[in-house]
């Protein structure tokens, strides 16, 4: 005969009676029966385990399936080998970007030469341009008789310190050749020589990189002359004498050699037992017309020499 279901609301069943008076005995060895120890295996392992045994509701047949059953074969996950397998990743990652990064600075580093390259040969082919930048020497030059393209960046003023400042209107011209000409206000005005060619070295290296294609002439200074009637050399600063002019001509024509650009020395020309030639002055400084035509005739064989003949 079948067993009928045990009724948790009966109150008059037998078998509830009787386990209400278990022996302390029997009570010793359920709870020994039911404390029993089971290892992570036997918990993992779904198919042999019975629930209703970890709620006390177990019978001995449960009971002993779950004794006798033997630990999963399924074996846990080796945490050692898995670090090893994403430390692995992680370095072949890392030296793929490696390569490619290398790859991609290669290939820019190789840009911008190319571009400078181009950029150069756009510059050389405008038309040739010659401009002249000064003081008042450059200033009273008269260039209207040349046939070729030519612009002044001047003022009577004008020193280092002041177109070194304003280089940029420079580089707006384009020019194919400069013609650089200052020193002699910056004399008058106690400025040292040091200050002098550091002002230089400004301009060039401006001109350098921002017109790469351009030629420089860098010019001496002229001498001035207190022997002439009408001399106005005696009201300038005493540094305005010869002696100070060629020492500071020498640093200037140095700077050159190192910046390796050319040096124009016109002040050769005009002068005579090392000072300003007579002839081309009226005042002791400033030339007259037959001294910047002298000065013209200097600076149509320079341009002749880059391949513009003019008349």
């Amino acid at each position: 005969m079948a067993r009928k279901p045990y009724n948790i609301s009966s109150k008059t069943t037998t078998k509830k009676v009787t386990r209400r008076r278990t022996t302390p005995k029997k009570q010793e060895n359920l709870e020994t029966t039911t404390r029993i120890r089971i290892d992570n295996d036997r918990l993992n392992d779904v198919d042999s385990l019975d629930t209703s045994f970890l709620e006390g509701r177990v019978d001995a047949k449960s009971k002993k399936k779950v004794l006798n059953s033997k630990p999963s074969k399924r074996k846990p996950i080796n945490l050692s080998i898995l670090r090893n397998i994403i430390s692995m990743v992680l370095v072949i990652g890392l030296l793929v970007l490696a390569v490619l990064a290398l790859m991609n600075h290669s290939t820019n580093s190789k840009t911008p030469t190319v571009k400078r390259v181009k950029e150069i040969k756009e510059v050389k082919t405008v038309d040739d341009n010659y401009l002249f930048v000064g003081d008042f020497h450059t200033n009273k030059l008269n260039f209207e008789d040349l046939d070729y393209h030519y612009t002044k960046f001047s003022d009577d003023d004008y020193t280092t310190d002041d177109i070194a400042k304003n280089i940029e209107d420079i580089y707006r011209y384009n020019p194919s050749i400069v013609f650089i000409q200052v020193g002699i206000n910056d004399l008058n005005t106690g400025t040292e020589d040091y200050d002098i060619i550091t002002n230089l070295s400004e301009i060039i290296d401006g001109i350098k990189k921002n017109r790469e294609a351009a030629k420089i002439y860098v010019e001496g200074i002229y001498n001035v002359n207190s022997d002439v009637e009408d001399s106005y050399v005696e009201s300038l600063n005493e540094k305005i004498n010869n002696k100070q002019i060629n020492s500071l001509n020498k640093k200037i024509e140095e700077l050159t050699k190192d910046k390796q650009v050319e040096y124009l020395d016109i002040n050769k020309e005009i002068s005579v037992d090392d000072k300003l030639d007579e002839e081309y002055t009226d005042d002791g400084i400033v030339l007259n017309d037959k001294g910047y035509e002298k000065v013209l005739e200097v600076l149509r064989k320079v341009v002749d020499k880059n391949g513009v003949k003019s008349n």
